[in-house]
């Protein structure tokens, strides 16, 4: 964790050097990282088909770790990236929370259909906009 938000820090300060304003996007999932997966069972029941169909491929990209520790991770990522755009003064769109964990929006796990791309697109537009429009005065 120290070193990803050392590398984060690094990034930010490159980009700022150049002139650039930095925005940050937080991490959007198929599968809600907030449930109760300390009880996965109990959780992949409640999911619809599609995520149960996906929820597998977890242990393919990170085998060894629990559903419980995945989600932890993705939680503290998240909590990193807000935690360094507050700290930086950076620009935040928080996508882990603001794009629903809704089949409609993901073609699989982690990346987004159509609908997830066009909201992303939406979320992200109106920040990029105001700098771009500041940049050109």
């Amino acid at each position: 964790a120290q070193t990803f938000e050392r590398n984060l820090v690094t990034l930010i300060a490159v980009a700022e050097s150049g002139g650039a304003t930095v925005v940050l996007s937080t991490f959007a999932t198929l599968h809600d990282p907030y449930l109760n997966w300390r009880s996965p069972r109990k959780t992949i029941k409640k999911l619809s088909p599609f995520q149960q169909q996906n929820v597998g491929a977890l242990y393919y990209f990170t085998p060894g770790l629990t559903f419980a520790g995945i989600f932890e991770g993705i939680q503290r990522y998240n909590r990193i990236i807000r935690n360094v755009a507050t700290q930086k003064n950076a620009v935040l769109v928080d996508n882990g929370r603001l794009i629903p964990h809704q089949d409609q929006y993901f073609v699989d796990r982690v990346h987004f259909s159509a609908a997830g791309a066009r909201l992303m697109a939406e979320n992200l537009a109106p920040f990029l906009k105001k700098i771009l429009s500041e940049t050109v005065k």
